[in-house]
């Protein structure tokens, strides 16, 4: 079983929320309302910015000359699901 990990920064700074994670969602949180909050600032731009940021550090197949003759990773999220329960 996972353990509880802190989210990050309540809004104000103060203090951090507590989850506990599955694989792709939250079993539990002690501030729905402030994961929501975090949850609402997460936009394309943010996630654009995670996955760049990843795909620079994380080996890849391309070569510099790949790279160079247009080779590249397109990003894609065709599939999003979003489930209020």
């Amino acid at each position: 079983m996972h353990q509880r990990q802190p989210l990050g920064p309540t809004p104000g700074g103060k203090g951090r929320h507590r989850v506990h994670p599955l694989d792709n969602a939250f079993a539990t949180v002690d501030d729905p309302a402030g994961l929501q909050q975090i949850c609402d600032r997460l936009g394309p731009d943010q996630i654009n910015a995670l996955l760049d940021k990843w795909l620079a550090i994380l080996p890849g197949p391309f070569t510099d000359a790949d790279r160079a003759a247009g080779y590249r990773y397109e990003k894609s999220h065709p599939a999003r699901h979003f489930e209020d329960v």
